[in-house]
């Protein structure tokens, strides 16, 4: 499960959520003043930044698609 950890909701972390619930992929939330910015923890993956994050997120997409269409 995908957690989304940032210090307040903001217009990047709602594309942030949006695009996660976009992929169809289960996640939690947490504010957490304590952070400077938004973190995505992704099992033994963390990611900050929410340009860092959209890239990951893409990157997932394209894995998604190309299991999609595996004619294996």
């Amino acid at each position: 499960m995908i957690t989304l950890t940032y210090p307040e909701k903001d217009a990047q972390v709602e594309a942030i959520e949006q695009q996660i619930q976009d992929l169809s992929l289960a996640f939690q939330y947490q504010v957490n003043k304590k952070v400077k910015q938004v973190q995505l923890q992704d099992g033994n993956t963390l990611v900050e930044g929410s340009q860092k994050i959209e890239l990951y997120l893409e990157e997932i997409s394209k894995e998604l698609n190309q299991w999609y269409y595996c004619s294996c």
